[in-house]
């Protein structure tokens, strides 16, 4: 009994300290992110107080390597094949009503995805490794919850997005010989503005 006792006071006078922890904003997120556009990848946060408002920076990252070895559905042309695609955004969050950086948000991204298909190619009676480079531009506008219990968060989004193809694609040719060349091929619009509903799930850790 007399060693409880102290045990008891040790853990009532802690209490107020872990709940302070707590309660205050958890500043950095790192986590996983589920959804469109970005598909699957990782995502992280920075919150901090400007004025009497919390914001955020949120930063999206996505890598898709397409090979045809891992994925067997593909035709046998695309056996030396590389396709990779990397999907980059970076975002300002607006919390409304909370000063822990929780809650409901709204929030403003601009995307990015980078694709680039490199396989071997015979141009000009010669072998050469090439690579066609071409890019997606996103717009996004989603409105969120982030729910934080302890070092651990859960946030949810949806919205709307628009998309645009670039007007050019970037051919890359390194010859057998050593030789490179560049060329940059204007394709025109080709495809109109792409627009639609985005959402997603993200969960991870905070601190």
């Amino acid at each position: 009994m007399k060693k409880i006792i102290p045990s008891l006071l040790l853990v009532l006078g802690l209490a107020p300290a872990l709940y302070a922890q707590y309660d205050d904003m958890l500043p950095a997120r790192i986590g996983v992110k589920v959804g469109s556009p970005n598909v699957l990848g990782l995502a992280g946060e920075y919150a901090f107080p400007l004025g009497p408002v919390q914001l955020g920076i949120d930063a999206d990252f996505s890598w898709f390597p397409i090979r045809r070895y891992f994925n067997l559905m593909l035709p046998e042309s695309f056996e030396d094949t590389t396709i990779d695609v990397l999907y980059g955004a970076l975002g300002l969050r607006l919390y409304l009503y909370s000063d822990a950086a929780d809650g409901p948000s709204l929030a403003a991204f601009v995307g990015r995805y980078q694709v680039r298909v490199g396989r071997e190619y015979h141009y000009e009676g010669q072998t050469a490794e090439g690579a066609f480079k071409t890019g997606v531009t996103v717009f996004t506008a989603v409105a969120g919850w982030r729910w934080i219990w302890g070092n651990f968060y859960l946030g949810v989004e949806a919205g709307y997005g628009i998309a645009k193809l670039d007007d050019t694609v970037d051919i890359e040719l390194e010859y057998s010989s050593g030789a490179q060349r560049t060329e940059t091929v204007d394709i025109g619009d080709v495809m109109p503005i792409a627009h639609g509903i985005v959402a997603s799930v993200e969960a991870g850790v905070a601190f």
